[in-house]
């Protein structure tokens, strides 16, 4: 069993489906690995993926969905920086999509304490 900790920065937009299904299999393979992640971290164009009103085209998996699933089967927290959000017209009161959190950059940078590695992606 590894027991590293590591958090993923996620800068790349949900349109991307290249970078987004890069990610997803990344997260999921670390996870499939044993790796423990402590948090996901939405950041930059990232952060549009925590819209709730954010659609796919037919039948293309849910970015939103997926990233949601991941949170609850394993309990890792989707956080997304709240002014990135905010610039972005996603707010917590309004659309910000279930299982994620807006938090500042302090609590991204407090929470680096407690790991060993970050990955972005």
């Amino acid at each position: 069993m590894n027991n590293k900790v590591i958090a993923c920065l996620i800068t790349s937009s949900p349109r991307d489906e290249h970078a987004t299904r890069n990610a997803l299999n990344t997260v999921r393979n670390m996870l499939a690995n044993n790796v423990t992640i402590d948090h996901l971290f939405f950041y930059a164009d990232g952060v549009d993926v925590a819209n709730a009103c954010l659609s796919t085209a037919g039948d293309d998996e849910s970015p939103t969905q997926a990233w949601q699933h991941i949170a609850n089967a394993h309990g890792i927290p989707l956080i997304v920086c709240v002014t990135a959000a905010e610039k972005r017209g996603i707010s917590a009161e309004t659309n910000l999509a279930n299982y994620f959190e807006a938090h500042g950059m302090g609590e991204f940078f407090s929470r680096l304490h407690s790991v060993e590695t970050l990955v972005q992606l």
